[in-house]
């Protein structure tokens, strides 16, 4: 018989007994009392969430934490909202697409880090490694065994990150303080710049009104909604949404890491909007490559009538891979480039336009036109977005700029629309 038609038993007792008696780790009361002291006693704190503390139950404890104490967050790539983005305490992203000024506070400055929910893979920890052995950390996750061989930490709680906040809010009601640690820089970014063989053809074409992929993300910003959902995929177009975007009041920031996740975030944004009420807004960003792979999925959210919106960043090529062989090998692009992909025209093949809205813009102007159309539609449906990037950026990825790449500052200005 076929697999797929058997039934299923009862799950067995002892799998039921474990769900059933699973507790939250609980810390210690010396690590509690610990911890508060060095954060009371620290000159320059930092707190660095990941996004372990989403999962936890009740991330807002962390967000109460900082704001009663006054002391300086961050965040990291795996959940760059895990805090109010504008919150005057919340201090950049850290990571390979993490924003300098962040890297320099911890790197140059902090005395202590507390990193909560954030195994500090790699991706996290490479522009940080000289803060992380300069400076003091305090861990708390519910797997310390992960993080202990990366790194030495002067303290680690191995705990629910939600019992960690609600312990320390009451030692700091019994014992308040405020830290005095205001960091003063402002948060900085890389200012977008085009890879060489764009910068030849920008100059060959006397391209003024291409649409260019940091623009295209000034311009998502404005159209970004609270309470919603984003979803980042793999590549340029993710690196650079995550430095550039700012989440807005109670979005969700998801992105798969470690092996990559090419195409994942457009099952996942059908995931994550029919977790929500039908009134979120959930976008996911991708390229062209990751639509290629997982794009026929789009079918189910148009069967289930969802509204998601899936913006593709359509450079006919593997950027992050067209990049890296530029940088490291001499140019030479092997396998990572192919022929025009009209996505937009796919997208309208998977229903009627009832039942699915899809446009193309290679413009700046044709975007907004495009995005007005769309959140202003009465009868919310699945849309495409089809972003059309004939001149690569590089993206705002540590390992392929130079340690004197140009910053721009957000308080002064953010990316030109």
């Amino acid at each position: 018989r076929d697999l797929n038609e058997l039934s299923v038993g009862p799950p067995p007792q002892d799998i039921l007994d474990l769900l059933l008696n699973q507790r939250a780790l609980e810390p210690e009361l010396q690590e509690i009392q610990e911890l508060h002291e060095m954060l009371r006693t620290a000159r320059k704190p930092v707190i660095v969430l990941g996004s372990g503390m989403r999962r936890s139950s009740n991330p807002q404890l962390a967000i109460d934490y900082a704001l009663q104490t006054n002391i300086p967050v961050m965040t990291t790539l795996a959940d760059p909202g895990a805090f109010p983005n504008e919150s005057p305490l919340y201090k950049g992203m850290i990571g390979v697409a993490g924003h300098p000024s962040a890297h320099h506070y911890i790197n140059q400055e902090t005395d202590l880090i507390l990193a909560v929910g954030t195994g500090f893979n790699i991706m996290a920890r490479a522009p940080i490694a000289k803060g992380l052995e300069r400076s003091k950390v305090a861990v708390v996750n519910v797997d310390v065994e992960n993080i202990l061989p990366k790194l030495q930490p002067e303290l680690s709680i191995e705990a629910d990150a939600t019992m960690v906040f609600n312990a320390l809010l009451a030692k700091w009601k019994k014992n308040p303080f405020q830290s005095r640690n205001t960091i003063v820089q402002p948060l900085t970014k890389f200012l977008p710049k085009l890879d060489p063989p764009s910068q030849a053809l920008a100059e060959k074409w006397s391209a003024t009104n291409v649409l260019r992929q940091s623009q295209a993300l000034s311009i998502l910003q404005s159209y970004l909604v609270k309470d919603g959902h984003l979803l980042f995929d793999a590549g340029n177009c993710a690196a650079s949404a995550l430095h550039y975007l700012s989440a807005p009041t109670g979005t969700s920031t998801t992105i798969a890491l470690g092996m990559g996740g090419m195409g994942y975030s457009i099952p996942a944004a059908i995931g994550a909007q029919l977790s929500s009420n039908s009134k979120a807004q959930t976008i996911a960003i991708c390229g062209d490559g990751a639509f290629l792979m997982l794009g026929l999925e789009i079918h189910t959210a148009i069967d289930k009538k969802l509204p998601i919106l899936f913006v593709v960043f359509n450079n006919n090529k593997h950027g992050m891979c067209t990049t890296r062989q530029q940088l490291f090998f001499e140019g030479r692009l092997e396998s990572s480039d192919y022929s025009d992909i009209q996505i937009a025209q796919i997208a309208r093949g998977l229903g009627d336009s009832n039942q699915v809205w899809a446009a193309r813009a290679a413009t700046p102007s044709q975007m907004r036109t495009a995005l007005d159309e769309y959140l202003n539609l009465t009868d919310k449906k699945p849309g495409v977005l089809e972003l059309s990037l004939p001149l690569e950026e590089l993206p705002p990825f540590t390992t392929f700029l130079p340690e004197n790449a140009e910053t721009y500052s957000v308080k002064d200005q953010d990316i030109a629309a």
